[in-house]
Protein backbone atom coordinates (compact mmCIF):
# COMPACT_ATOMS: atom_id res chain seq x y z
CA UNK A 1 0.00 0.00 0.00
CA UNK A 2 1.37 3.41 -0.67
CA UNK A 3 2.67 5.05 1.99
CA UNK A 4 0.40 8.57 1.69
CA UNK A 5 -2.78 5.70 2.09
CA UNK A 6 -1.28 3.95 5.07
CA UNK A 7 -0.81 7.21 6.71
CA UNK A 8 -4.69 8.78 5.88
CA UNK A 9 -5.89 5.61 7.10
CA UNK A 10 -3.68 6.07 10.16
CA UNK A 11 -5.09 9.60 11.11
CA UNK A 12 -8.91 7.93 10.09
CA UNK A 13 -8.33 5.93 13.33
CA UNK A 14 -7.01 7.99 15.50
CA UNK A 15 -9.69 10.54 14.50
CA UNK A 16 -11.69 7.51 15.93
CA UNK A 17 -9.97 6.66 18.52
CA UNK A 18 -10.22 10.57 19.83
CA UNK A 19 -13.64 10.66 19.33
CA UNK A 20 -14.35 6.83 21.15
CA UNK A 21 -12.35 8.68 24.31
CA UNK A 22 -14.35 11.77 24.21
CA UNK A 23 -17.78 10.26 24.23
CA UNK A 24 -16.36 7.78 27.67
CA UNK A 25 -15.46 11.08 29.08
CA UNK A 26 -18.91 12.86 28.82
CA UNK A 27 -21.45 13.00 32.14
CA UNK A 28 -21.00 13.79 35.45
CA UNK A 29 -17.53 13.06 37.09
CA UNK A 30 -18.84 10.45 39.32
CA UNK A 31 -19.99 8.05 36.75
CA UNK A 32 -17.89 8.67 33.81
CA UNK A 33 -16.00 5.59 35.19
CA UNK A 34 -19.43 3.31 35.11
CA UNK A 35 -20.65 4.41 32.20
CA UNK A 36 -21.16 2.20 29.10
CA UNK A 37 -19.36 4.62 26.56
CA UNK A 38 -16.12 4.46 29.16
CA UNK A 39 -16.35 0.84 29.60
CA UNK A 40 -16.78 -0.01 26.04
CA UNK A 41 -14.02 2.50 25.64
CA UNK A 42 -11.23 0.72 28.28
CA UNK A 43 -12.40 -2.85 27.23
CA UNK A 44 -12.71 -2.70 23.73
CA UNK A 45 -11.52 0.57 21.91
CA UNK A 46 -8.27 1.29 23.76
CA UNK A 47 -7.07 -2.51 23.29
CA UNK A 48 -8.00 -2.80 19.57
CA UNK A 49 -6.25 0.56 18.96
CA UNK A 50 -3.48 0.18 20.89
CA UNK A 51 -2.38 -3.47 18.97
CA UNK A 52 -3.35 -1.83 15.61
CA UNK A 53 -0.27 0.47 16.68
CA UNK A 54 1.58 -2.09 17.91
CA UNK A 55 1.32 -4.10 15.01
CA UNK A 56 2.73 -0.73 13.14
CA UNK A 57 6.07 -0.75 14.89
CA UNK A 58 6.49 -4.48 14.41
CA UNK A 59 5.61 -4.19 10.96
CA UNK A 60 8.28 -1.19 10.82
CA UNK A 61 11.30 -2.99 12.66
CA UNK A 62 13.36 -2.20 15.80
CA UNK A 63 15.35 0.74 13.46
CA UNK A 64 12.86 2.70 12.88
CA UNK A 65 12.53 5.70 14.04
CA UNK A 66 8.57 6.55 13.17
CA UNK A 67 5.47 5.03 13.42
CA UNK A 68 3.65 5.43 10.01
CA UNK A 69 6.70 5.82 7.35
CA UNK A 70 10.10 4.56 7.88
CA UNK A 71 11.86 7.32 5.94
CA UNK A 72 10.42 10.55 7.71
CA UNK A 73 8.06 11.78 10.42
CA UNK A 74 4.73 12.17 8.80
CA UNK A 75 1.33 14.39 10.24
CA UNK A 76 -0.18 10.83 11.82
CA UNK A 77 2.70 10.82 14.08
CA UNK A 78 2.55 14.67 14.98
CA UNK A 79 -1.27 13.62 15.31
CA UNK A 80 -0.58 10.34 17.72
CA UNK A 81 1.64 11.85 20.15
CA UNK A 82 -0.51 14.89 20.20
CA UNK A 83 -3.09 12.73 21.84
CA UNK A 84 -1.15 10.35 24.03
Amino acid sequence: INTKYKILAAVDKLTEFREAFNNANRGPKLTQKQSNACQTFVKKSLPAFLTIFEQQLENHGKNSKFLFDTQKISVADFYFFYLS
